[in-house]
C-alpha cells in the first residue's frame, strides 16, 4: 500500500544481497511490485538485518556499523531524494583473487582526514584513483571536529548579597 492508500500488486517475494564497495548487505523479504519504477528500501528492516545505522545529512547519507561506527557505505541526495548509486544487487560468488580501488572517501579516512585539496594532490601524485573528488567531503568525524562551542553570553544578573567566607581549623 502506498501513501494515498492505493494497494499495489505484489508478484513475488524473495531475498538478495547488496554489494556496495567492499561491504555486503543482506536484503530480506523483498517485494517485487512491477508498478513501482524505483527500488525502495525499508530503513528499519535494513538497519536491523545488517546491524547498521543510517545518518541522513542534507547532501548525503551514511551507512554506519552499529558496533564500530565505521562508515560502510554512503549515498547522495538528489532532488530531495536520497539515492544509493553505484551498488550492485548480487549474490556474492567466491573469488580467489580480486582487486578493487577504494573510493576517494576511503582514502580520506585512511590518510588521517586531510582536506579535499590535499587529498586530491595525494591521490593524483600516487595514482591511487582515476578521478578526483570535487564535492565537499561528508565525513562525520571532520564535521564534529570543526564544530566549536560558543562562549557564554554576557549576563545582566547581579547578586547583592554579601559574600561570607568562613575559615576553620579542622
Amino acid at each position: 500500500m502506498i501513501g494515498d492508500g492505493t494497494g499495489l500488486h505484489i508478484t513475488h517475494t524473495g531475498s538478495s544481497t547488496l554489494l556496495s564497495g567492499s561491504s555486503i548487505f543482506h536484503l530480506k523479504n523483498i517485494l517485487c511490485v512491477p508498478d513501482i519504477k524505483k527500488n525502495l528500501v525499508s530503513i528499519y528492516q535494513f538497519c536491523v538485518t545488517n546491524n547498521v545505522s543510517i545518518e541522513f545529512l542534507p547532501w548525503c547519507f551514511l551507512v554506519k556499523d552499529l558496533l564500530t561506527g565505521v562508515v560502510r557505505a554512503q549515498g547522495e541526495s538528489k532532488g530531495g531524494i536520497y539515492e544509493w548509486s553505484g551498488f550492485n544487487p548480487t549474490s556474492p560468488s567466491p573469488t580467489s583473487f580480486s582487486i578493487s580501488k577504494p573510493a576517494p572517501i576511503n582514502w580520506h579516512y585512511r590518510l588521517g582526514h586531510p582536506s579535499l585539496p590535499i587529498l586530491n594532490v595525494i591521490l593524483s601524485k600516487n595514482k591511487l584513483t582515476t578521478y578526483s573528488m570535487t564535492k565537499q567531503i561528508s565525513c562525520n568525524a571532520c564535521q564534529c571536529n570543526k564544530s566549536h562551542k560558543l562562549s557564554f553570553s554576557t549576563s545582566t544578573l547581579e547578586s547583592h548579597a554579601p559574600l561570607k567566607i568562613i575559615f576553620s581549623d579542622v
